[in-house]
C-alpha cells in the first residue's frame, strides 16, 4: 500500500509542475530468475547497448539480490 501512495504522490508532483513522468514497474524476479545474468549482459553488450545502461542494470540487479538475501536472513532468525 505504501508505494501506491508514493508512485501517487510521484503522479501529482508532476503534474504539479507540468514535468513530465516515466515510471518503470520490473518484476525482476520473472525477469532474471530463468537466465544466467552474466548472458543477458553479454547479450546486451553484443546488441551495442550503451555501456551506462548495462552497469544501471548491473546495480539494479546486484542490489535485488543483496536485498533478497538480507530479506531471507532476517526472516530466518
Amino acid at each position: 500500500m505504501e508505494h501506491i501512495n508514493t508512485i501517487a504522490r510521484l503522479i501529482e508532483v508532476s503534474r504539479e509542475y507540468k514535468k513530465p513522468l516515466c515510471l518503470l514497474f520490473i518484476d525482476l524476479k520473472k525477469a532474471f530468475d530463468s537466465v544466467e545474468t552474466e548472458a543477458v549482459m553479454e547479450a546486451l553488450t553484443n546488441q551495442a547497448l550503451p555501456t551506462p545502461y548495462i552497469k544501471i542494470l548491473q546495480i539494479i540487479i546486484n542490489v535485488t539480490v543483496i536485498f533478497a538475501l538480507r530479506l531471507t536472513h532476517s526472516t530466518v532468525r
